[in-house]
């Protein structure tokens, strides 16, 4: 069985920088929005110096350029950061 820590890891695991992907949350306003992923960034965990609230939690965010647009949440070329579960990878 997964740990939390290793749960969040395995869903990351599966994107890479220059995968095109979509935002599948239907409960964020930036759902629907589609792009590239430009860097996978890891957050520091509770312990660690650089973080600043006992609240943190430990994962990673998906930085992605958008390239599609819904006129009134995001447009083309905004830099969006998710958490891995919010996206889907996707071919073209």
């Amino acid at each position: 069985m997964l740990n939390f820590k290793q749960f969040v890891e395995s869903l990351a695991r599966d994107l890479h920088k220059g995968d095109k992907i979509k935002n599948v949350n239907p409960d964020c306003e930036h759902h629907g929005s589609e792009g590239e992923v430009t860097d996978i960034i890891d957050l520091p965990e509770r312990g660690n110096k650089e973080v600043k609230s006992k609240h943190n939690m430990p994962g990673k965010l998906i930085k992605y350029d958008v390239e599609n647009g819904d006129d009134e949440n995001y447009e083309p070329g905004d830099t969006l950061y998710k958490d891995p579960s919010q996206l889907r990878k996707y071919n073209k």
